[in-house]
């Protein structure tokens, strides 16, 4: 079985965490700080963290917030929200946040993610990709004939030379409903770049039966942070490689 990376994903609403619902509904989460230090303990390799109204309201990052949650932490952070250009990125990169995820720039702006990738190289730019899967197939997100955003970002993406791709299930974030191992494998199959995929992990058989497809990487928000049926916060991280569930 291969490597698979398995990634806290986090949402940032002003200084509190969240985890979204749909990307709607909010449940607090907790204190950023105090998250961080409790992935420190159980030995994370690496966290995506989202500031979910920076673009939303055209809002700067709060870079002492995030000042403050690196120098807590000794794992890497992707951090993604309101980069709309390379000062931004430049700023967040000197207080210590090792990637940046961009969508929003990205779609309006293709020439500042080339001069973002020239900046700063490759490995440390994420392209974001948000998909509405409900009936339709991955065939209809690859296929030159059909205009499809999703694909048009894909492929904007990884000619643009980003080093990583990730996508995001809209209609399963935050529901614990299964991961769609399906559609995502078969986008990861036709893209060098390495892809982490998002939305519906809600186990470990869910985790194993993705690596076992090819998917390298999955971010876990709901998974990682809320328990049982009533979904009670607890945060936690599951070594699923020893796990027998």
């Amino acid at each position: 079985m291969q490597r698979l990376r398995l990634i806290p994903s986090l949402s940032l609403s002003g200084e509190d965490l969240v985890q979204t619902h749909k990307y709607s509904a909010r449940q607090y989460v907790g204190d950023p700080i105090n998250v961080f230090r409790i992935f420190n303990d159980k030995g994370v390799d690496e966290i995506s963290l989202t500031d979910i109204d920076a673009s939303r309201y055209f809002r700067k990052p709060n870079f002492r917030l995030l000042e403050n949650i690196v120098s807590e932490s000794f794992i890497p952070v992707t951090y993604g929200g309101g980069i709309h250009d390379v000062e931004t990125a430049r700023t967040l990169f000197e207080i210590g946040i090792e990637k940046i995820a961009v969508n929003a720039t990205a779609q309006s702006n293709p020439e500042r993610l080339l001069q973002l990738v020239g900046a700063f190289g490759s490995q440390s730019i994420v392209g974001v990709v948000d998909v509405t899967v409900k009936e339709l197939s991955a065939i209809n997100y690859l296929n030159s004939s059909i205009i499809s955003p999703v694909g048009i970002m894909l492929h904007q993406f990884v000619e643009s030379g980003v080093g990583e791709i990730r996508l995001n299930d809209v209609n399963r974030d935050g529901t614990l409903s299964g991961l769609n191992i399906d559609f995502f494998s078969t986008i990861s199959r036709e893209f060098d770049v390495p892809i982490v995929v998002s939305g519906g992990t809600s186990s470990v058989k869910d985790i194993r039966r993705a690596s076992q497809s090819g998917i390298n990487a999955i971010a876990v928000g709901a998974m990682v942070v809320l328990y049982g049926p009533h979904r009670a916060v607890l945060v936690s991280y599951p070594n699923w490689r020893e796990q027998n569930e």
